[in-house]
Formats: C-alpha cells, sequence, structure tokens
C-alpha cells in the first residue's frame, strides 16, 4: 500500500504515513446533497402534506352523507347520498394513492 499524498510505501498496519504524515484509512467525506436533490425531497415533503389535507374532504364525505348520521335532508333522493359517498371514496382513494407515490419516491429514496 502506498501514501496518495507522497507516494511512500506502506506497511498495511500503519495508520500515518511516515515521510508525510498523512492520515490512512479515513473513510472519504459524505457526498454533498445537490440542488436538485433538495428540491426532490422538498417536493416530496410538500406531496405528502397535500395528499394528507387531500383525506379529510373524503373522510367528511363519508362520514356526512352516511345512513347513521343523518346530515341529508329526508327528501333527498337517495342516489345523491350514494353518489356522494361515491365521491368521497375516490377523494380518500386520491389522498392514499399520493401518500404512497410521496412516500416511496419522496424523503430518503432515489436520488
Amino acid at each position: 500500500m502506498f501514501c496518495d499524498h507522497c507516494g511512500t510505501q506502506l506497511a498495511h498496519t500503519q495508520n500515518f504515513c511516515p515521510a508525510c504524515g498523512k492520515a490512512m484509512g479515513q473513510a472519504p467525506l459524505m457526498p454533498t446533497q445537490s440542488r436538485i436533490a433538495g428540491h426532490v425531497r422538498l417536493l416530496g415533503i410538500l406531496w405528502l402534506a397535500i395528499s394528507a389535507v387531500r383525506l379529510i374532504p373524503g373522510f367528511l364525505l363519508l362520514s356526512f352523507f352516511s345512513r347513521d348520521f343523518g346530515f341529508v335532508l329526508p327528501h333527498l333522493p337517495d342516489f345523491v347520498r350514494g353518489l356522494l359517498q361515491i365521491i368521497g371514496v375516490l377523494v380518500l382513494l386520491e389522498g392514499a394513492v399520493g401518500l404512497a407515490a410521496a412516500w416511496n419516491g419522496g424523503p430518503g429514496h432515489g436520488c
């Protein structure tokens, strides 16, 4: 093994070069985070937040227009209640898919 600073031959057990004093066997420094990686991380965090906020209307639609809650007026046709519950499920699915996409591709993954 040779010193990468001065080229002196070293034994495998030496921690410092006897000629120049450079430390041997140190781990390289961590690479600096690029600007784009920082933006991708921020985008993942924001996507998590907006997907979590999208879950709120879905839960509200499902709970307010369920048969047990009784929020809907009695003269309202049943298909409206069912339609609003379907919309609530779709909004919940959209939020859940957004959370899954942000979690799997967001902060700490890739880049």
